[in-house]
């Protein structure tokens, strides 16, 4: 062995229990071993001295003074070459443009909207039209419900003959007259249905199964902005609207099936359509 074997070991890495494991040299002094740098302390040394050589030939780099008293030369330099130059303007460092290279990206392209991949598609199975859109048999056989609903009720049909010249001097028959309200509201049964669709989106509902019905106050919303509510006309006072919408949420039968599903607290599509034919009758006939 060499003497720096002996020294320091020989080879990077030793094996110690069949383990190859890189050797811990250290110097007889008991510094660790550091190559080429020498010993550390050394290292050390020679670092400080090249630190301090750097800080002796440019302090203006390293120390805050000697950096202003630079910067405030250099600005007196330049007002007194300005003073002599009224023209020269001082260089200014261009900054790098880098430009970036171009990368090209790969485009994901969608496939088109199809409605029978939407959610929608379940329509032509749930809906009544069996479509994505209702028809407009099935709009005409909503209106009609609606309307058989309406002329079921007693207290309706009492109103009609009360409130009609023609039923009360016999000169044509409640069925008549009935029959003659069904068809003028049957024009507008496209803007009948598409307000209350509207207004019964404004309602503020308490759980799902309540949406698309009309409260009280929306209802007097509908009727102030319909100018229906005149506050100076009687028949179509705020009280006398409000009493519009209590008589058309009264329930006959109380134990049937769809009375269990109206709520007693907003108008349902047939109870929109009685109201609108009683707040008529209000504005129009009776007074």
């Amino acid at each position: 062995l060499t003497e720096q074997e002996r020294i320091y070991g020989k080879g990077v890495y030793g094996i110690v229990d069949n383990i190859i494991v890189p050797r811990v040299v250290t110097t007889p002094d008991g510094c660790r071993y550091s190559g080429a740098f020498g010993r550390l302390k050394d290292f050390k040394r020679r670092l400080r001295h090249e630190r301090a050589a750097l800080i002796q030939h440019n302090p203006t780099a390293f120390q805050e003074e000697m950096a202003e008293m630079a910067e405030a030369q250099y600005r007196s330099a330049v007002k007194y070459l300005q003073a002599e130059r009224p023209f020269f303007l001082p260089p200014l460092m261009e900054r790098a443009h880098v430009k970036r290279p171009h990368v090209q990206t790969e485009v994901k392209t969608q496939p088109d909207w199809l409605i029978a991949n939407s959610v929608f598609s379940d329509r032509r199975k749930e809906c009544e039209a069996r479509d994505y859109l209702e028809t407009d048999k099935v709009k005409v056989a909503q209106f009609q419900l609606d309307w058989q609903r309406v002329v079921a009720k007693t207290r309706f049909r009492r109103l009609v003959m009360r409130s009609d010249e023609g039923v009360k001097s016999d000169e044509q028959g409640l069925e008549r007259e009935l029959a003659e309200i069904r068809l003028e509201m049957s024009r507008f049964r496209e803007q009948l249905r598409a307000i209350f669709l509207y207004y019964g989106s404004l309602s503020v509902k308490m759980n799902s199964e309540d949406m698309l019905t009309i409260t009280a106050s929306t209802w007097l919303q509908f009727c102030s902005e319909a100018h229906v509510l005149d506050n100076t006309q009687r028949g179509c006072t705020s009280q006398d609207l409000q009493n519009v919408f209590i008589a058309t949420n009264y329930e006959e039968d109380k134990v049937s099936q769809e009375s269990e599903a109206n709520d007693d607290d907003a108008m349902m599509r047939f109870e929109f359509y009685e109201g609108l034919v009683r707040a008529a009758f209000g504005k129009f006939i009776t007074t």
